[in-house]
């Protein structure tokens, strides 16, 4: 099964690096500085204890959860959110973001189904049906995936995680023009990160332009980490599995 976060991971940050057996070159993010790890994991604990003690107060469970996804817990991070969602199973953004955190897991079926008792609950934001068009896409249901990322745009017309998802998802449907598109406007927008130049970059490379994925990449990578993420992008494409690889995650860091 195709997901997102296989396509989303592959440019996520700094240069190719070698495997510690001499294999082949993968892509690596670039990691925070130890004082930020410490202080990320030290908040991480602190909110552990509290959950502990409040399991049933709902913004100390949101605040475990986002600091578990900061230090790359993301498996008790969907976890926590689930022990939420049952303990408030009235509460729309309790679902939502559980159902959203199964979406980025991969368990597509899964976070449909919370989503849909999130909806039922009131009109949805942007963000609910940006999560369901996320849940589509990793069942590959990309037409569907896409219908609610145009409900969410028109919500929230200027916000760039929606026009990002809806690019990926045009993306792994095969449509690389119209991906380009989307990150484009979503790269534009007021807030986009780096993610979503990321992104950009790696379909950029995708269609050869790679002197433009090196250009968008460097907005926020050194110069040799730009080149050297492009020249990987280049060597994997050369294989004649190459797209099959991509959608499946292949040489994700």
């Amino acid at each position: 099964m195709v997901a997102i976060a296989a396509l989303a991971a592959l440019m996520a940050g700094g240069g190719c690096t070698t495997n510690s057996t001499g294999g082949t070159p993968s892509l690596v993010t670039a990691s925070p500085d130890g004082a930020s790890q410490q202080a990320a994991f030290d908040e991480a604990m602190r909110l552990s204890t509290l959950y502990q003690e409040r399991p049933d107060d709902l913004a100390v469970g949101f605040r475990f959860a986002s600091a578990l996804m900061a230090i790359g817990s993301r498996a008790k991070a969907v976890e926590v959110l689930g022990e939420i969602s049952t303990r408030h199973p009235g509460n729309r953004d309790a679902l939502s973001a559980y159902g959203k955190a199964l979406a980025e897991a991969g368990r597509g079926g899964e976070a449909n189904a919370v989503l849909d008792r999130a909806a039922q609950l009131g009109d949805p934001d942007w963000k609910l049906l940006s999560a369901r068009g996320m849940a589509f896409d990793q069942s590959d249901q990309y037409a569907a995936a896409q219908a609610e990322y145009g409900k969410a745009a028109r919500l929230a017309p200027d916000e760039p995680t929606i026009f990002n998802n809806w690019g990926l998802s045009h993306a792994l449907a095969g449509d690389l023009d119209q991906a380009e598109a989307m990150l484009v406007k979503a790269a534009g927008m007021a807030g986009a990160d780096k993610k979503v130049r990321a992104n950009l970059a790696l379909v950029l490379g995708l269609q050869g332009k790679f002197d433009e994925a090196e250009k968008v990449s460097a907005i926020d990578l050194p110069p040799e980490a730009a080149r050297a993420n492009v020249a990987y992008l280049r060597e994997m494409l050369k294989q004649p599995d190459a797209w099959e690889m991509l959608r499946e995650g292949g040489g994700a860091a």
